[in-house]
């Protein structure tokens, strides 16, 4: 039996030519927005990321829309030896993990790679 909630979505395959949107919280982004490599934990089983083909990078900046949005092409990922597996949730469609082993080199060879779509909005007080 697997581990994986329950959806009323249909697991893909997600295609190679595809991208992934990452969140990432202003805490977690250099100044210039570029995701900093501590954005690119796992929390559970992986690192949780949104579908391309479900979600679009406006609709990933949570509520209130503060936090930054990053753009992860899938074909990279998986040449990191990084598994891509759509895992969505009866709320999110596009839920996806990206699950494998991100020491300190791969973490920032994902900030390297990643393509800011938005920047993270300041929340702190001047």
């Amino acid at each position: 039996m697997s581990d994986q909630p329950q959806s009323r979505y249909a697991v893909e395959a997600i295609p190679d030519g595809d991208n992934l949107f990452r969140r990432v919280p202003e805490n977690r982004a250099f100044p210039n927005g570029k995701p900093r490599p501590g954005a690119f934990s796992d929390k559970g089983k992986g690192m949780s990321t949104s579908w391309s083909k479900y979600a679009t990078a406006s609709g990933c900046r949570g509520k209130p829309p503060t936090c930054g949005v990053a753009q992860l092409p899938v074909a990279p990922l998986r040449a990191l030896r990084l598994d891509v597996t759509h895992t969505p949730r009866d709320t999110d469609q596009s839920h996806s993990d990206v699950i494998g082993e991100k020491d300190e080199e791969t973490r920032m060879v994902l900030s390297n790679m990643a393509l800011v779509v938005h920047k993270p909005v300041s929340t702190k007080k001047k």
